[in-house]
Parts: C-alpha cells; structure tokens; sequence
C-alpha cells in the first residue's frame, strides 16, 4: 500500500496526518490491524483507508493504548525508534509519576532524552 500518494479530503495522507497531529504510523498499524479482519479484508486499499481516516477518533478510543508520547501511542513511538524499548521507557513513566503524580508522559521523557543526550555528548 502506497500510503504516502494516498489522498483524503483533498490532502497526501502524510500532510493531512499532520494537519491532525498524529503521526502516518499511527494510521499504518491501524491498516495492518484491520486489514487481517474478516470484516474488512476485503475491502479495497482505499476503501479500508477512507474507512479508518473516517473513524479515527472511535479507533483511537478503542485501541488499548495506554501510553502516548506527543499524540502518538508510546508503543509505536518505539517501533520508529529502535534506540528505546518500551518496557524500559514504561519503567521510568512509572516510577517518575509515583514520585511526582502530577507529571506527564511528555514531561518525563522529555526530560529523559534531554539528559540522556547530555550524557551522551559528555561521554
């Protein structure tokens, strides 16, 4: 599947993926994830496309994503970066937010990455 020259409501799928905030791997797991159902495996690429950009907000809510990283889910935030492994990232949100409750997943990884990157260049 083409998802790059694909175009909804006027739009390449990527530009309009940003124009929502949400990241085109979003909408590519979603692909995969349906497209192994038997209700929409026989729909056409497009029509299984316009299907999930039309419902997106019901399959965000009904996806069991319990972590987002800046209106991604942090479980495929990991597949596009490698570099970090879910359980570990899962691991540090968990411990910081017992010791602070009041602090985002953004907060906490932002700062994460920004001090990992110090360490990094000091090394």
């Amino acid at each position: 599947m083409d998802f790059e020259n694909f175009i909804y409501n006027g739009q390449l799928l990527p530009e309009y993926c940003d124009s929502i905030g949400i990241h085109i791997q979003v909408i590519k797991n979603f692909y995969r994830r349906l497209r192994r159902t038997l209700k929409h495996k026989k729909k056409s690429n497009e029509e299984l496309l316009t299907y999930i950009l039309d419902n997106l907000d019901d399959l965000i809510k009904r996806m069991k994503y319990k972590l987002w990283y800046h209106n991604m889910p942090l479980v495929i935030w990991c597949q596009i970066n490698t570099k970090y492994s879910y359980d570990t990232l899962v691991s540090i949100i968990s411990i910081e937010q017992e010791k602070y409750p009041g602090r985002t997943v953004d907060d906490i990884l932002d700062e994460f990455y920004a001090n990992e990157h110090r360490r990094s260049i000091s090394d």
